[in-house]
């Protein structure tokens, strides 16, 4: 079916419609044909046939990223590195930590241990003494 004047800007008119919500919503995201087709309530073979200059419109969104869009996405990937960062530093603590608390609990056994030698040292001595 070949789009007549009046349905091709009927068409034209959801579909830009639909782009402009789209931007408005996502800002960045980049956009699918098959999402604004749904949007404009219209079929994708229909846009794909009758209309390129909308398809091309429509895929070359998030191409060329304004400025503001770009800052944006390195801002959110400079938050998730920083995430992985201090899960990764988090990790690390608690393997120290781990770490110390071993060694506190083997320093104890320790001293525990060498405090009984003495005074078993001790015993026999203050035996002899009396």
């Amino acid at each position: 079916m070949t789009a007549t004047p009046s349905n091709s800007l009927m068409i034209k008119t959801r579909v830009a419609a639909a782009i402009l919500a789209h931007k408005e919503e996502h800002q960045c995201a980049r956009m699918s044909v098959s999402a604004i087709c749904r949007a404009a309530g219209i079929s994708r073979a229909n846009l794909y046939v009758n209309h390129p200059d909308l398809v091309r419109e429509i895929l070359d969104w998030g191409l060329n990223d304004s400025p503001a869009c770009n800052e944006k996405v390195a801002r959110s990937d400079r938050l998730e590195s920083a995430v992985r960062g201090k899960k990764d530093l988090q990790e690390r603590f608690n393997a120290l930590l781990t770490i110390c608390v071993e060694l506190q609990a083997e320093v104890r056994m320790l001293r525990t241990q060498i405090e009984r030698e003495a005074k078993r040292r001790r015993l026999p001595r203050n035996r002899q003494d009396v």
